[in-house]
Parts: structure tokens; C-alpha cells; sequence
């Protein structure tokens, strides 16, 4: 039996640039592969989010485009299943008024809710959205370090 999550671009980022929670981001990416175990849900979006990060990383940080595409091309190739945000937006906009939180931030809250689901987020602010909006959280810290073995 699979568990589904939603995971916010946070999670996405931290599994292809290096910082903090990048192994396990890696790990839980890793398990996606077998739907049977991990099944990822984000807002469609997300992808775009991802996008604008790594173009920022060019711009700002000194990454080469070259290696920016590829990591694209291969965060891309993970089997995330994207949910159109429209119809989550009235409650996002909800949750975003409630709590002081940008609307894009609180669709990954709304998707959670409606899909009836863990978030996966290290955005502190997110996370005390979703639980003041009772969405369960998951910490990505339950997730095993990736290694290459």
C-alpha cells in the first residue's frame, strides 16, 4: 500500500541544491519511483517555482546554465502527479487571508486538504499554516538519508 503526501517546492528544491535536508529531500524523491511505496502530489505550478529558482541560481550564483538544464530535465523526470490549482484557489486565498501567507504557499496547503494528506514543507511559515488549518504535517525528517549504494 502507498502513502500519498503533497511536498511544497521547498522539498523539490532541497532534493537537487545542496542544503540542509538534500539527502532525505533525495530519499523520498528516490521512493516516488515505486508508486507502491511513495505517491507525490503537487500543484502544477510547483514546477514553474522550481524553474525560477534555478534560473535565479544562474543569475545570482554563479551555476551554469548547462548544469541548471540538466537538473531541470531530472526534477522534471520524477513521477509527481500535478493538480491543476484553480479550483483550489478560493480556499488558498482563504488560508492566505487567515494567516498572513502568500496564496501560491497556502495552494500546496489547500491540495493537502483536499486530497487528504500530509504536507511535506521545511517553509516554517507554511507549516504553521497548515496546522492552524488542521492539515497534517509530515517532517522530512522521518525520511532516511539517500545513499548511492
Amino acid at each position: 500500500m502507498s502513502t500519498a503526501y503533497v511536498v511544497d517546492t521547498t522539498i523539490l528544491m532541497q532534493s537537487v541544491l545542496e542544503d540542509t535536508n538534500t539527502k532525505r529531500a533525495q530519499s523520498l524523491l528516490y521512493m516516488a519511483l515505486d508508486a507502491s511505496n511513495v505517491i507525490l502530489h503537487i500543484p502544477e505550478f510547483a514546477m514553474i517555482e522550481c524553474g525560477n529558482v534555478l534560473w535565479k541560481q544562474v543569475r545570482f550564483h554563479d551555476e551554469t546554465a548547462e548544469n541548471v538544464q540538466r537538473v531541470f530535465q531530472d526534477l522534471r523526470a520524477f513521477p509527481l502527479i500535478k493538480h491543476r490549482s484553480e479550483h483550489l484557489l478560493p480556499r488558498a486565498l482563504e488560508i492566505g487571508l487567515a494567516q498572513g501567507l502568500a496564496v501560491y504557499d497556502c495552494v500546496h496547503i489547500a491540495l493537502a486538504e483536499r486530497l487528504n494528506c500530509p504536507l511535506i514543507t521545511v517553509d516554517v511559515r507554511q507549516a504553521n499554516a497548515a496546522q492552524t488549518a488542521s492539515v497534517p504535517l509530515k517532517p522530512i525528517t522521518d525520511f532516511p538519508e539517500y545513499t548511492s549504494d
